[in-house]
C-alpha cells in the first residue's frame, strides 16, 4: 500500500471517528429524558402530559430541521453545518440548566432535535465523501456506535443524577457541547476532503453547487420532490413504519424506565440494563435487517420482512406489558428477568426500518433514491412526537395516579403503552394491503 493511500485511510477513519463520537451526542441528547424523568418533573413542576410534550417536540424539531439543514448543505461544507448544529444543541440545553419556565425549556428541546437533525446530514455527506465505495457500511458503523453509547450511558447518568443531581447531567452536556465544538476543528473543510480523496465536482452528488444550475435544473428538483411528497404508496410505506415506531421512540427513549421499575419492580440497575438491551438489540437488528433485505432482493419481498418485524413486536410488547414475562433468574450473582431478553429482541425487530426505507425507493427511479429516502425517514421520525404526546395523555388521564411513584401506577403505565399495541395493529393491516395490492397489479410505481 502506498504512502498516500495508507495517509487517505487513516484521515478517513479519523474523521469517521470524530463524525461518530458526534452523533453518538446527539442520540444521548434524544433519550436523556427518560433516565431523568422524575428529576424533570420534580424540577419544573410538570405533569406527565406536560413530559409528554417534552420528550416529543424534539422530534418535530428533528424532523422539520431536515429541510433547512439539506439546503444549507448545498451552499456550504459539512464542518460549518456541524458548528451551526453543536451551536444549536448549546442553546437548546441551556435552558434545562437556567430557565424555571417550562415554554423555555419546551422551545429549547425544538432546537436541540432541530440540531439534530444537522448532526445526522452533515454525518452522512461527509462519510460519503470520506467513503465512497464503503458508504453503506460505514454508516451502518457509526449508528451502531452511537446506540453502544447510549447502552452504555444509562448507569453512570443514573449514578450522576443519584449522587449529584439533574443539574450536573445538564452541566456535563453542556461541556461535552463544547469539547465536540472542538473536535470539530479536526475535521477537515469539504473542499479540502476531495482534495484528499481526489474526488471531482461531478463525482459529488450530495453537494451540487445551487449557483450552477440552470432554471431549468432548479425547476426539475421542484418536480422531483414534488413527485416523490405525491407518491401516495412511499407516504403511505412511510406512515406504516411511523406507526411500528412506538417501541423506540416512545417507549424506549421515555417511558421504558419508569415501566419496568413501576410494573416489574426493579432495581435501579435492573431498569438500566432493561434500557441498554433496546439499544444493545438494535445494534445488531439494524446490520441484520439491512443483510437480509440485501440477501432477499428479487427473493422475499421486502413486505415480508416488514410484516415479521410488526408482528414479532405486537407479541413480544404485549407479553412486556401484560408480565407474562416477568422470570427472574440469577447470573452470577446477578438478577436478570425474561423481560430483558424480550427488550433485546424488541430491539432487534425495530430494525425494521431498513426495509421500510428500502421499499420506498422501490417505487421511484434510481436517481430519486436519496430523496425518496430523506422524506420516508422524515415522515417516520416525527411520528415519536405523536407517541409520547398520546403516551403522556393516556397516562396522565388515568384514574389511579399515584404521587408517590411519580404520578405513575402500574395500570396507567399498561394503558399508556396500549397506545404503541393499537399502533402495531394498525400497521400490520396496512402494510397487509398494500402488500395485497402490490400483489394484484403485479408492479412497481416509478416516477
Amino acid at each position: 500500500m502506498s504512502k498516500n493511500r495508507s495517509k487517505e485511510y487513516r484521515t478517513s477513519y479519523i474523521i469517521w471517528f470524530i463524525v461518530s463520537m458526534l452523533y453518538g451526542f446527539q442520540y444521548l441528547l434524544r433519550v436523556f429524558p427518560a433516565i431523568a424523568i422524575n428529576e424533570i418533573k420534580i424540577k419544573f413542576g410538570i405533569t406527565n402530559a406536560d413530559f409528554g410534550q417534552f420528550a416529543g417536540i424534539y422530534y418535530i424539531g428533528y424532523s422539520i430541521g431536515h429541510i433547512p439543514f439539506s439546503i444549507l448543505l448545498t451552499r456550504y461544507s459539512s464542518k460549518n453545518n456541524f458548528f451551526i448544529a453543536i451551536a444549536c444543541i448549546l442553546i437548546g440545553t441551556l435552558p434545562n440548566l437556567t430557565s424555571k419556565y417550562w415554554i423555555i425549556n419546551i422551545i429549547g428541546r425544538f432546537i436541540v432535535g432541530f440540531g439534530s437533525a444537522g448532526i445526522l446530514l452533515s454525518a452522512m455527506k461527509i462519510i460519503r465523501l470520506s467513503f465512497n465505495d464503503g458508504y453503506e457500511k460505514m454508516l451502518g458503523f457509526m449508528v451502531t456506535f452511537a446506540l453502544l453509547l447510549v447502552s452504555l450511558f444509562n448507569k453512570p447518568a443514573m449514578i450522576i443524577i443519584e449522587n449529584y443531581g439533574f443539574d450536573w447531567l445538564i452541566l456535563g452536556f453542556m461541556i461535552i457541547s463544547i469539547f465536540m465544538t472542538i473536535l470539530i476543528f479536526f475535521i477537515p473543510g469539504s473542499n479540502k476532503i476531495k482534495k484528499i480523496f481526489k474526488i471531482s465536482e461531478n463525482e459529488d452528488s450530495i453537494s451540487p453547487s445551487i449557483n450552477k444550475k440552470s432554471k431549468s435544473e432548479k425547476s426539475g428538483v421542484a418536480k422531483d420532490v414534488i413527485s416523490v411528497i405525491f407518491n401516495w404508496k412511499i407516504i403511505t410505506i412511510s406512515i406504516i413504519g411511523g406507526l411500528m415506531l412506538g417501541v423506540l421512540e416512545g417507549f424506549a427513549d421515555a417511558w421504558a424506565m419508569p415501566f419496568l421499575k413501576i410494573v416489574y419492580n426493579m432495581d435501579s440497575n435492573q431498569v438500566a440494563l432493561g434500557s441498554s438491551c433496546i439499544f444493545i438489540g438494535l445494534c445488531i437488528g439494524f446490520p441484520f435487517i439491512g443483510m437480509m433485505a440485501e440477501i432477499s432482493k428479487n427473493k422475499i419481498s421486502n413486505y415480508i420482512l416488514i410484516m415479521t418485524c410488526a408482528l414479532g413486536m405486537l407479541i413480544l410488547f404485549i407479553m412486556l406489558i401484560f408480565k407474562i414475562c416477568d422470570y427472574s433468574v440469577n447470573i452470577f450473582d446477578n438478577t436478570v428477568n425474561l423481560a430483558h431478553l424480550v427488550l433485546f429482541l424488541l430491539g432487534i425487530l425495530c430494525g425494521y426500518q431498513i426495509s421500510i426505507i428500502s421499499e420506498a425507493t422501490n417505487y421511484v427511479s434510481p436517481r430519486l433514491f436519496s430523496l425518496s429516502s430523506a422524506i420516508s425517514n422524515m415522515i417516520m421520525m416525527s411520528f415519536g412526537s405523536f407517541f409520547h404526546i398520546s403516551i403522556s395523555k393516556v397516562i396522565s388521564n388515568s384514574n389511579d395516579i399515584n404521587m408517590s411513584n411519580g404520578g405513575f401506577t402500574e395500570q396507567s403505565l399498561i394503558n399508556g403503552c396500549m397506545v404503541i399495541v393499537i399502533c402495531l395493529i394498525i400497521s400490520i393491516t396496512g402494510i397487509s394491503l398494500l402488500w395485497l395490492y402490490d400483489f394484484l397489479t403485479r408492479k412497481k410505481i416509478k416516477i
